[in-house]
């Protein structure tokens, strides 16, 4: 993630480009700033963004949820056009060029590690090509108080599925079982789950919140039969 002004940036060295780890690395980028930035403009992979488009991008429901919880605004780039993230790649080719070239690492932990250190004592302290100026400077002078409170709450990440409530009135969400209401069986609805919740929504009305369970375990809600069976 570079900053747009004083091109001051945060690095990480990932194996997936999933959602959970697209969102994670905002995470780690934003508590590395101890800010958000009001604007973050994404690729249009699919972690970010569903569909892309000149007039009305569709943002991923996961990622849509972190830009609310942390107050930030999504701006993709338009598609087709690679040189809006300019700065990212620009950011990315130094990295490779000065960070990767003789080094050797123990194992990932230790990747990371290194690049923190790189970034902390070499990229943030050179002089930029493009603005001229020290990175650091520019961002604990100007930038730092311009960006949006870092909320003390870390979000827990969301996972969006579309699943269908079987004939038995549960769906089937990470080879865990839900109940949804009788009246939904044979409908889609959309899960959201956390670490700590599975809530079902229908036509965006939340419809039943549940707690995790383990792989093949069920979590059953009894007022979610119908009447003449959850009686007894």
């Amino acid at each position: 993630m570079v900053l747009g002004f004083s091109r001051d940036a945060y690095y990480e060295i990932v194996k997936h480009q999933d959602i959970r780890t697209w969102c994670s690395c905002h995470i780690h980028a934003f508590e590395h700033f101890a800010g958000v930035p009001h604007i973050v403009i994404p690729d249009n992979l699919k972690s970010a963004i569903i569909k892309a488009s000149f007039l009305d991008p569709l943002a991923n429901k996961s990622y849509a949820d972190l830009a609310k919880h942390y107050g930030f605004q999504i701006d993709p780039c338009l598609p087709g056009t690679p040189e809006h993230k300019g700065k990212v790649e620009s950011g990315v080719k130094y990295a490779k060029n000065n960070f990767l070239p003789l080094r050797t690492f123990k194992n990932f932990t230790d990747a990371n590690r290194q690049l923190r250190a790189w970034n902390t004592e070499t990229a943030r302290k050179r002089t930029h090509g493009t603005t001229r100026r020290v990175p650091e400077e520019l961002f604990e002078g100007y930038e730092k108080e311009a960006l949006v409170t870092l909320t003390f709450e870390r979000v827990e990440i969301p996972i969006w599925k579309r699943l269908k409530v079987y004939r038995d009135i549960h769906i089937q969400c990470d080879k865990a079982y839900y109940s949804a209401p009788c009246e939904l069986r044979g409908e889609y609805v959309e899960a959201r789950k956390t670490d700590s919740q599975v809530a079902v929504f229908y036509d965006n009305e939340l419809v039943a919140v549940h707690v995790p369970v383990p792989t093949g375990k069920r979590q059953t809600n009894r007022d979610h039969y119908p009447a003449e069976i959850g009686q007894y």
